[in-house]
């Protein structure tokens, strides 16, 4: 039996701008922020990555200066293979909201929202 051989799954810095990352593809909109190698506006989904190729992902900052939230993480779960690591930074949803670029406050109990063992957990407070 021939063995089976996959491309090496990808480690994205999305939204990357200045900030390089080693062995990571920094993925930002703006191709003058710095070292970037994927020019891509992530409120335009989906992204160019294909389904299930993708190991880690690094979010630093990010999520709040986007659109719709729901559809970012819609759009992560179909990038990320299993057991992928998603690393998500955000200014907690009580502090610096003065900066002209945010656009969603971000709480610690926003990713329960999408694990199905939250039902077990908080019941129909989830809902």
């Amino acid at each position: 039996m021939e063995p089976v051989i996959r491309p090496a799954l990808l480690k994205l810095n999305l939204g990357c701008g200045r900030r390089r990352l080693p062995g990571f593809l920094g993925v930002d909109n703006n191709q003058h922020a710095g070292p970037v190698d994927v020019v891509h506006d992530l409120d335009v989904l989906p992204w160019p990555f294909e389904e299930s190729s993708v190991a880690e992902v690094v979010m630093d900052h990010v999520l709040e200066h986007l659109d719709d939230t729901i559809r970012v993480i819609q759009e992560l779960y179909r990038i990320c293979a299993d057991g992928a690591a998603i690393h998500v930074m955000t200014p907690h949803f009580s502090c610096n909201w003065t900066h002209p670029g945010h656009k969603r406050a971000i709480g610690v109990g926003l990713f329960d929202h999408f694990d199905p063992r939250s039902e077990e957990r908080y019941g129909d407070a989830m809902g």
